[in-house]
């Protein structure tokens, strides 16, 4: 890939996970417009956010990319060859589905994919029927020292015997990365049993304590609230040992963007895509209903 074009890319959303956990100074690549700006085959060429004054001042931030209030008008002008998505929750199926009206190159979204099954199993088939990459930010999937745990994962464990995930700030927003995980190393659950939640984050993201069956793996949710303190912990536990999932590399952002350069030249599958961050939506949307089937809300 020496030789070939930048990539340009776009930002809808103007927050942290866009640009606001990074600065310019240090060498840590945790969010889209750092891993643009430094990425040798792209180019930050413009962000929108329906605060032009929030925009504006993540392009003065960010190298001057050109500030936008409305996204659709954004799309239409630059004609982008990647799209990130990082707006709240709600709103990411809305953004996708403006997306493949300008059929980008690649959509790189946060997660959760969406907050609804149904939309999401329409956009996953119409960007695979569209062929455009839609890559969902499950960064662990990406993460090489993750990566060559689980390689090493049956060697370290022997026999998986149970997992207990530690998390807060939502089932869909931020337990769904532990869900994803385990459903990477372990395949889809067979079961599951729903114990108590609470409310931290959003009324229509409950945080919930769980028990998830991989077969005869069980894995305790525990969930905490995270307008105290944060937590996010995964420990896996065998016969022979143990392993507590590392968090991601410091410049994890940029081996995500490596992964979807690739995956546009050179056509290299990726590891979290719409189909895989479907799988994970579903099991937490029935998470959420069976919560309100046995508790309420």
């Amino acid at each position: 890939m020496k030789n070939h074009k930048l990539f340009r890319a776009v930002i809808i959303g103007c927050g942290k996970i866009a640009g606001g956990y990074d600065n310019t100074t240090d060498n840590k690549i945790r969010t889209h417009a750092k891993a643009y700006s430094t990425h040798p085959h792209t180019q930050l060429v413009a962000v929108a956010d329906i605060s032009i004054d929030r925009a504006q001042k993540f392009s003065d931030r960010w190298g001057q990319p050109k500030a936008y209030s409305h996204p659709k008008e954004m799309l239409k002008k630059e004609q982008p060859d990647i799209v990130s998505i990082c707006t709240p929750d709600e709103t990411h199926a809305d953004y996708l589905d403006l997306a493949l009206n300008f059929t980008p190159k690649a959509v790189w979204c946060e997660k959760p994919l969406t907050t609804n099954v149904k939309r999401a199993e329409t956009l996953v088939d119409q960007y695979q029927k569209q062929k455009i990459l839609l890559a969902v930010n499950y960064q662990r999937r990406f993460d090489p020292l993750i990566t060559a745990l689980k390689q090493e994962k049956d060697k370290k464990l022997g026999t998986p015997k149970k997992v207990v995930v530690h998390y807060g700030k939502g089932i869909l927003h931020t337990g769904s990365h532990a869900v994803d995980l385990l459903i990477d190393w372990f395949g889809l659950p067979t079961d599951f049993k729903v114990f108590d939640s609470l409310y931290d984050f959003s009324t229509a993201d409950p945080t919930i304590d769980a028990r998830i069956m991989f077969d005869n793996l069980p894995a305790y949710f525990i969930g905490h609230d995270s307008r105290h303190y944060q937590i996010f912990k995964i420990t896996v536990f065998g016969s022979l040992g143990k392993i507590t999932i590392p968090h991601s590399e410091p410049t994890i952002m940029n081996s995500v963007l490596t992964k979807i350069v690739a995956g546009i030249v050179k056509s290299e599958p990726l590891p979290s895509t719409g189909a895989t961050a479907l799988e994970t939506l579903r099991v937490c949307a029935s998470l959420i209903k069976r919560l309100y089937e046995t508790i309420g809300n």
